[in-house]
This record gives C-alpha cells, structure tokens and sequence, in this order.
C-alpha cells in the first residue's frame, strides 16, 4: 500500500540521509554525520537526472511523481517508488542502512513502461551544494582519475585551481567520461578539522560485466554517469551508490571503503619481475610517446644513432638515468612523418636506419647491453595514408549512427585525429590485425613489449562498423569490453612467444590496470588540472601534485610520469610512482631538465629500485602531516625498509615539521639524497621530523629518508653511515 510521509529517511547513531517528497519529486534534503554533529547539505537537491532515448533530461525532484513504499521504523530501510510525467519509465529507489555502519547504500532500479526498447542515460548521484562545515578554505575535494586527484574546492583556498571538473574527460553526446577513473569515487573532506563525506559506486566492475556508475566532481555538483539500454517492458538495477560518513580523517577513509567492497574482485596480471622492478623508462624523445610526454620537448633521435643496429647509444642515455628499459616511438616507416603513419608499423629504412634487419640487430645489441626495448603501436587509430587503412579503413572504420567515419568525417575532442579513422575496439577483425603486429614486433624483432598508445583514454566509445544500422553497433559498454579483450589478447600472443614480454600503456586508469603490466600518466602535463582552460598550448601551469589516492589504495597498479619541470617528476615521484624519462640530451634553456640533472634523477631511480619493498612494492601508511602547507610528505612502509619522501612544491626555499602520525620508530632518519644544505641525518622528536628544502626548482626540493632500521649492506656507497 502506498503513502505520503514528506521527510522519509534512513538513520542510524553515525548517519542520516533524508529525502523529501514534499513536492511529488524525489529531493534529497540531509546528509548528516550524527556522531559528529556535522550536516553535509546546506539545502535540498535532486538525487538523480535521467533522460529517455537522448530525450529532455529530468531531475528527480520534479521529473517524477514519488511516494514512499515502505519506511522501517528503526531507519534500516527505506523504500521509494516513482515514475516519470510522461509516464515512459518507472522507479524503484531502496535504501539501506545497517545499524551499525557509517555508509548508506542506495539501489535504483529503472522500468521501461514502453513497448519499444529504451535508451535510458541517469546521472546518480546528481548532489547539488555539498559542503564541508569548516572554514570554506579548507574544503577538499578527490576523485582518484590518475596519479591524483585532490585539490581545494573553494575559492577561498590561496590554491583553488579553475573551474575544471574533477574525473575523466566527460563526452556531452556520449553521457559518459571519455575514460575511467582509478575507483569510481568522490570525497569532500575538511583539511583542518578532518571528517567528511563520500559517494561511490559499489557494485560495478567492467570486467566482471557489470557497467559501474562514473563520477565527476566541481565545486557545486558530485555526479555518476551510467547509460544503459532497457527492452520493452523490463527493467535494470544500477549498481549501488554508496553514501558515507567518517567524523574525521580525510579522503583515505573513503579510499578504506571503496577498496574493502572492490578488491575481493580483482585480479592483477603476474607482470615479469624486469619490468615490475623497474624505476623508470625511457625514450629518446617526448612529445608523441603517451602520457607526460606529449608535454616533454621533441628530440631527433634517429640522427643520434645512424642505424638501427646502434640502439645500444640510446639505451646508454638511458642507463645515465639509472634505468635500462628503451621505450621507442617512431620507429616504423612513414613520410614525410613517421610517427603520423599509424597502422603499418614496418621498421624505417630511410636515412640509412636499416628497416627490419638491422632493427632486431639493434634490439639484439641492447639486450646484450643488459637492456629490454619496449615499441610503440596505437590500436586507436590508423593514418589514412597507411597501407592497412587503404585496404580496409573505409570497411572497418568506427562511425557513428549516421554511418559518418569518426575521424575523416566527424571531428571529436582529437582534432588532430581528423586524418585518420578511429577504430572499433571490439570488431574481432580489428583485434586480429593488432595482435598480429604485435606478435611480429615480439617475435621477429625481439621486443620486450608492447606499448599501447590512447586505450585507456579510449574506454566510452559509441561506435558502429560499417555503413548498415542494421549490423555492427557497439555500444560503450561493448567498445570499453572490447578494449579489455583486446588488451588481454595482445598480452596473451607476446607472452606466448616470450613469457617475460610486457603490455603497457596510455593510461593505466581504470579496469585496464588489471589487464596490463602498467602505463604512461599525463598528470602535470595535458590533463594538468590546475591549468586554466584559457591558457591553451602549450601546456604550462601551476604543478601541484598533493596526494595520491591510487598509490594508497592499489599499489599494484604500476605508473610512470613525470613533470615538465624537475619539480614536477619529484612530486610525482615523491607519491610513489615510476618515472617516464625522455631525451636525456643537451637542450635550449628549460628544455632539458633531464639531461642537465641526470646524476640526480639516476640516484632518485636507484633508490627507488634499491628500496623497491617499500618505494615500489610497499605500503604507502599516511601521509605525515606537515605545518607548511609547501612541503607534502609520503611514508612508504616495505618488508625491509621504511621510507618518508617529501617535496617542496613552491618556489621558495622552506621548512616543515612533519608529524608522522604513526608511532616513532625512534633512532635516525638517513638522508638518502645528500646535498650541501642538506642534513645527511635527522632524528624524530615525539614523533616529528624538522626538515628544510629548497626552491622547488633545485634538486634539494626533495628529501628521501631512511629509516635507520636497515640492513647497512643494502646501503648505495653513496649513503654509508657516516
């Protein structure tokens, strides 16, 4: 039986979610911490927006008429039933709240009334005005899309970056990002006093086939992305949204929650022990190769070497970085540029290089030389030049509904795609061509892997394959599925020639970090958050990496970045990641940060790898917290070591106390970067550490301490105890 209550809720003694129906729609009115006496919510909001076969979008409190179901008295459970005006789809929206947990999670099941087959886009939530009850300048807010994300969502904050919202890139004609986050999570959360907020999805997982809610977040709205298509008369369930409290603490606490209701479905590839160990790759130029370094200046490299058979010079450029995996971008043949000529991926023979021959022999050379050579191949695109896109561009091809090619006919976010088709993750025969590549590079050539350029940034397409509707439409779950198999067949084909080969890629966001061995991050660089929109190209802009959700919550998932400056590769290695290195090479002023402090970077590389159990493998436990907001410090924690990173992002020398927040091991902290005005050894005082660093621009901004617990035969000679 149905009835009126206009406040239903569900509550508990840690939280209260209450929803009003007053006016017939569905309003969510409160989002209540109780222990803490703290309100989430300053006023009313929609819960959700749905729009039917790319129709008018509706917001739930007014796009729908609602009444309660059913309401237990103890605030356990709360049942809503609502449908739209037109009468096209129903809802059933059901609450729970066990008694003793801070986290409510919201089911919404949508009914097609129709006799037609419905496409139905719901944003869930869709949360106007949330706020954190401090000071508004110490409002924060996260969402884990690559290496970060968290950052100041006010004004107020002396930091607060442009109105760009948090999360993957959203596709407007798509209703989804164009790519997927790390967790499929947003925390707003108090910087001074602690406590907050979150909202998550709980039930979905790509790779176990069930499309999970992806989230956005700007300073005025928390939204979930889901799309799906509902037949005649049926009905669908979202995944779970979850709704949570934590009286104080900060985004970690929402990190704890979404991993504990995740990880049990994970699985992640046993990567080959070269590669899981490794600090840093690099290629001999930036720009084109993926990630960071579309951001990184060009560096003709071919000239460098004269012929493929002596790529052992670049893998010397690399070694003076202190890493041995040779990344190589444009390598394959194409004129008048042969980076642009994707899709045949034939070794070059112009300027004397040697095509296919002396290439294994160079690869030959390097692997003598103690090195392993990655290769680049982009299973996105095909320059419409190249031989494969002669022969079969026009029949493969992704286009959209209307039967226009992407790419050639249709302009997306890539306008530099426009001469090239966009091809269809999922078409079997497509996947086949890529594999047989990729088995030609592995086994003809002898490359140790393969890198997959765009994929993970290419995970939402809404494609078709061929110019009849009637046949070869994909939708974004299929294309996304599609990118998922066909990662998991490449790696499967090289593997099964060389069992120590490798698949990585660009980026390693999302479920494709469970597919392959790691990949390319573009934070600090294209997707450089705190870049104003306006600026435009270049990319150049404040660089503040201030967490790293992902390292916290999934270590397994192996990233390599950098910077556009030195202090941005110290920040990002600061959080725990590897490093993309490139173009260690003499260049104009600013240009070659690399080359001009390469026996620093190779030292940051060698501890990463000498102290891999705690940089690489270990837990990152806290972040200590520190009184200069300039100084953001991490502690690693490994089976052998214990390790506190810490940098200083601004552009002025400074010091820090930092408190560990864990209990003080006691004994000293050895300074494993030694420099002049550095201390080579510092001891904790209850628990705290009195650092000083300087500009951000010199190699000092970064501190790297031992704890001195330590087995002093696995010190580097440079750091022996004095």
């Amino acid at each position: 039986m149905l009835y009126s209550q206009p406040m239903p809720d569900v509550h508990n003694a840690s939280l209260t979610v209450e929803f009003d129906l007053s006016q017939h729609g569905i309003s969510i009115s409160r989002i209540r911490d109780v222990s803490a006496q703290r309100d989430y919510l300053p006023s009313p909001s929609p819960f959700f927006k749905y729009a039917v076969n790319n129709g008018t979008a509706f917001t739930s409190d007014s796009g729908v008429s609602a009444n309660v179901e059913a309401e237990n008295p103890d605030g356990s459970v709360l049942s809503i039933i609502a449908r739209s005006n037109d009468n096209t789809v129903g809802f059933r929206l059901r609450a729970t709240l066990p008694w003793d947990s801070s986290v409510a999670l919201f089911a919404l099941t949508a009914v097609n009334l129709t006799q037609t087959s419905m496409f139905l886009r719901v944003v869930l939530p869709c949360i106007q005005g949330v706020r954190t009850p401090g000071e508004p300048a110490n409002m924060m807010g996260m969402i884990p899309s690559e290496a970060g994300t968290v950052v100041p969502l006010s004004t107020a904050h002396p930091w607060h970056i442009p109105p760009n919202p948090l999360g993957m890139p959203f596709f407007a004609d798509l209703g989804l990002p164009n790519a997927r986050n790390n967790m499929e999570l947003v925390s707003i959360f108090d910087a001074a006093i602690g406590g907050g907020v979150f909202f998550c999805d709980v039930d979905g997982e790509l790779d176990n086939e069930v499309a999970p809610l992806q989230f956005t977040l700007s300073p005025l709205t928390v939204t979930g992305f889901w799309i799906g298509t509902i037949p005649p008369g049926a009905s669908v369930q979202l995944p779970q949204l979850a709704i949570g409290v934590h009286p104080d603490g900060d985004w970690h606490r929402a990190i704890d929650y979404y991993t504990s209701v995740h990880r049990p479905r994970w699985t992640f590839p046993n990567t080959p022990a070269w590669f899981r160990e490794t600090g840093a790759t690099y290629t001999p130029s930036g720009w084109g190769a993926g990630g960071i370094h579309l951001s990184l200046p060009p560096s003709a490299w071919t000239t460098r070497i004269g012929t493929f058979e002596n790529l052992a010079i670049l893998h010397a450029e690399a070694q003076a970085l202190g890493t041995n995996v040779l990344y190589l971008v444009d390598w394959y043949e194409g004129s008048p540029d042969p980076y642009a000529n994707k899709g045949d991926y034939i070794p070059r023979t112009d300027n004397g290089l040697g095509g296919a021959v002396a290439f294994a022999a160079g690869i030959d050379n390097v692997h003598r030389n103690g090195g392993r050579v990655l290769l680049y191949v982009e299973p996105f695109i095909i320059f419409k030049n190249s031989s494969i896109a002669q022969r079969i561009g026009q029949a493969w091809g992704g286009r959209r509904f209307d039967g226009k090619l992407w790419g050639l006919d249709v302009q997306d976010l890539y306008p530099d795609y426009a001469c090239n088709y966009e091809m269809v993750s999922c078409h079997i025969p497509w996947q086949d061509y890529v594999v047989s590549v990729a088995q030609r590079l592995v086994g003809e050539y002898h490359a140790d892997g393969i890198m997959l350029d765009s994929y993970a940034w290419q995970m939402n397409r809404l494609m078709m394959v061929g110019q009849d509707p009637s046949s070869g439409q994909f939708s974004s779950y299929d294309y996304a599925q599609g990118v998922l198999w066909l990662v998991h067949r490449v790696r499967a084909a090289v593997q099964a020639i060389n069992p120590e080969a490798v698949v990585i890629g660009e980026t390693t966001a999302g479920p494709v970090a469970r597919y392959w061995d790691g990949g390319f991050n573009a934070d600090l660089g294209f997707f450089n958050i705190w870049l104003d929109p306006k600026a435009g190209a270049p990319w150049r802009g404040t660089e503040r990496l201030m967490a790293s959700p992902v390292r916290y919550g999934i270590p397994e998932v192996r990233i390599f970045g950098n910077g556009w400056d030195l202090n941005g590769l110290h920040q990002f290695y600061a959080a725990g990641h590897g490093l993309a290195l490139c173009a260690n090479v003499p260049g104009p002023p600013g240009q070659s940060f690399m080359f001009d402090h390469a026996d620093h970077i190779r030292r940051l590389v060698e501890i990463r790898t000498t102290y891999g159990d705690a940089l690489i493998h270990g837990t990152q436990i806290n972040q200590p917290r520190s009184n200069n907001a300039a100084v953001v410090a991490y502690q690693y924690l490994g089976s052998r070591s214990r390790v506190i990173v810490a940098v200083n992002i601004e552009d002025f020398d400074t010091t820090a106390n930092i408190s560990l927040d864990t209990p003080d091991p006691g004994g000293r902290w050895i300074n494993l970067l030694p420099h002049k005005s550095l201390s080579p050894s510092l001891y904790t005082k209850d628990g705290m550490l009195e650092l000083t660093l300087s500009t951000s621009t010199g190699e000092g901004s970064i501190l790297v301490l031992l704890h001195s617990d330590f087995d002093p035969g696995r010190l580097p000679k440079a750091v022996e105890r004095p």
